[in-house]
């Protein structure tokens, strides 16, 4: 049999011995700890037990005291950074004077700059891979559109995707045609990337 570890069952189990003892003298004669010594501690314990029990109640109270506290700042400090802000119309330097800040600035989205180096990496008969440049500045591309001309001035859209690569197939064989990407979020599309010539 493994002894206990939980607190209640160590105890409980304090209380049989002591009880076995008690009550059976001519089985158990002479313990190296006597009954009255046995009772005596475990009295220790439950005083001790009720104490902090009651330590725990009131720390809980406390603990509770305290975020009613808290939530009565917070509710002061919000009444108080309304009406200031209010007040100085959210000026930042003013509002600085208390803590407090003016709201930031909106980041506006913008389109795209121009893609880097569009160029067709490897040909295939009737088609191939294609590769750019992430643009550089304006805001970050959510997709890309390749276009595609027969004459280079009008061009339409062949494929679209998320990365800045892609591969073509099945392209016109035998005619001039030229290819560029574009940029696109929801602020708009970038300008055109310089133009690839090809004939497949």
């Amino acid at each position: 049999m493994k002894y206990p570890v939980k607190e209640d069952e160590r105890i409980a189990l304090g209380r049989a011995i002591n009880k076995g003892l008690e009550e059976n003298p001519e089985v158990f004669p002479d313990p190296p700890v006597s009954v009255p010594v046995g009772k005596e501690r475990i009295a220790a314990y439950d005083t001790k037990r009720a104490k902090a029990d009651q330590s725990i109640a009131q720390a809980a109270i406390d603990v509770r005291d305290k975020e009613d506290s808290l939530a009565t700042v917070d509710k002061t400090n919000k009444m108080i950074i309304d009406w200031a802000e209010r007040l100085t119309d959210g000026d930042d330097a003013r509002l600085k004077l208390i803590g407090w800040g003016g709201a930031a600035p909106s980041k506006k989205l913008l389109p795209p700059s121009q893609c880097g180096l569009f160029e067709i990496l490897r040909p295939t008969g009737d088609g191939g891979f294609f590769d750019w440049k992430d643009p550089k500045l304006g805001g970050k591309p959510a997709s890309y559109i390749i276009r595609r001309s027969e004459d280079g001035i009008n061009f339409q859209d062949i494929k679209t995707v998320t990365k800045s690569e892609a591969t073509l197939v099945d392209q016109p064989r035998g005619k001039k045609l030229w290819y560029h990407v574009v940029a696109i979020n929801d602020a708009g599309e970038s300008e055109p990337s310089n133009t690839v010539v090809m004939t497949f």
